[in-house]
């Protein structure tokens, strides 16, 4: 299984008024039932995870926590 993943709006607060909390890398805070959520689609089916958000071009894969198989 193959998860098509935007974080905007997905992974993170999507309310209109209110700006989302940014962490120290410039990246809004994850919504943990959100996070949760993923977590447990992840652990039940073994899904991997392709980033379709625009953030994907502005950091390495190494930076989101991936090293390519060798």
């Amino acid at each position: 299984m193959l998860i098509l993943l935007d974080i905007d709006g997905v992974m993170t607060s999507a309310i209109s008024w209110k700006r989302p909390e940014l962490l120290s890398d410039g990246f809004a805070l994850f919504s943990p039932k959100a996070t949760d959520a993923l977590n447990k689609i992840i652990l039940k089916t073994n899904a991997d995870i392709l980033l379709t958000t625009s953030h994907k071009s502005s950091c390495t894969p190494k930076k989101w926590g991936y090293d390519f198989p060798k």
